[in-house]
């Protein structure tokens, strides 16, 4: 799945991603190697 990156430096987290974590509100990202990683 792709995450765009908006003007405004903001990454939005696709629908189908989001379904499989109801109520959380913060992830935890980090970069690894040439990847953007995250986690609930």
């Amino acid at each position: 799945m792709l995450a765009k990156r908006n003007y405004k430096n903001k990454i939005t987290i696709p629908k189908a991603v989001i379904k499989v974590f109801p109520g959380v509100e913060y992830f935890d990202v980090s970069q690894r190697e040439n990847e953007i990683c995250c986690s609930p």
